[in-house]
């Protein structure tokens, strides 16, 4: 059985509760959110200092790469790597300081889960579900309900808090 979830803890222990020996992914929608923030703020920072911006837009891309990927140690480095960069000029730039400030809160986020992120370009080749909510804007968005319903999970958290799918068959 696997688990998508955003990654909070709650859910965390909700699943093992629930079912101690499943698989716990977590949503790529959750970690592309994040990542569309922090490139957001490089968007505003390449206003303010052009060449720092353009150098963090693309290391926020690459961060994104290999997460999709399963590097999550290499995505770690690179964000340590935004943050030394960022550090240098925060104290004179409050875009800078607050990149800085979501750089360090995603590389806790991506710290605290880096067990629950795998190989989601892999997932995706194999059929997997990554996500529960798809960017087809056409496809149907499950609520926790229809997932329980549909996955026959149990318990008193079911239709709340947890988006669990069957494994795949062989």
């Amino acid at each position: 059985m696997v688990f998508l979830s955003d990654g909070g803890e709650d859910v965390r222990q909700v699943r093992e509760y629930l079912h101690p020996n499943s698989e716990h992914v977590i949503d790529w929608f959750h970690i592309t959110m994040r990542l569309t923030v922090m490139q957001q703020q490089t968007k505003a920072l390449q206003e303010e200092r052009p060449e720092i911006g353009a150098a963090a837009s693309k290391q926020v891309e690459s961060i994104k790469h290999l997460l999709w990927h399963g590097n999550v140690e290499e995505a770690h480095e690179r964000l340590s790597n935004l943050f030394m960069d960022l550090d240098l000029i925060r104290d004179h730039s409050a875009t800078a300081e607050k990149l800085a400030a979501g750089v360090a809160e995603f590389e806790t986020y991506i710290r605290n889960n880096e067990e629950s992120i795998p190989n989601y370009g892999e997932r995706y080749r194999q059929g997997e579900r990554s996500a529960r909510h798809s960017s087809n804007r056409r496809s149907t968005r499950w609520s926790a309900e229809d997932w329980s319903r549909s996955n026959k999970c149990t318990g008193r958290y079911a239709a709340h808090t947890c988006f669990c799918k069957r494994g795949r068959r062989s």
